[in-house]
């Protein structure tokens, strides 16, 4: 059972890692496999065997996958901040040209933008029950989100100093 579940995950890398070149060429699946599987993957073991005489040499020669597991590059600015949500299902990235999107992190596509606002973000937070996110501006004020939808659920005032971490407190009742 474990020699499968290794299979599986190594099947799984290789997808999560050539996944754009599966989706725009799907039939080239099981050539890709042979060629750029890494020299240790399961993959490539199970099935030199079968490997084609066209394919002359290995042209990968990494033994191991990365610790990358998905590469977002739909950014135009700055990144400023990015935090996963508690059930590490999304991620929130904000950027200097104050905006911010959140992710699905399996699927590496935006879920939701929140809208534009008047000064960059300088902190973000995640509230813990993933229903709520707060983030803090350069120009002293807070907002609470909705990352469902995008939306405001409450600005926070103007403070007088400039706002250097954020801290939710678990509900005491």
């Amino acid at each position: 059972m474990e020699e499968f579940l290794d299979r599986v995950r190594d099947i799984s890398r290789f997808i999560q890692y050539y996944r754009t070149a599966i989706e725009n060429s799907i039939l080239q699946v099981y050539y890709l496999s042979l060629i750029f599987s890494l020299l240790k993957s399961l993959i490539k073991i199970s099935f030199q065997d079968k490997r084609p005489d066209w394919i002359l040499n290995n042209s990968v020669e990494k033994k191991h996958w990365s610790l990358c597991l998905q590469i977002f590059e739909r950014y135009s600015d700055t990144v400023e901040s990015i935090i996963w949500s508690s059930d590490r299902n999304r991620i929130v990235s904000v950027f200097y040209n104050k905006t911010a999107r959140i992710w699905d992190p399996a699927i590496g596509k935006t879920i939701s933008i929140l809208k534009k606002y008047n000064s960059p973000v300088q902190l973000i937070v995640w509230l813990p029950d993933r229903n709520r996110i707060v983030s803090v501006f350069y120009n002293k004020t807070a907002r609470i989100w909705d990352p469902a939808t995008g939306k405001t659920i409450s600005i926070l005032k103007r403070y007088s100093y400039s706002i250097e971490s954020i801290v939710w407190l678990p509900d005491r009742n």
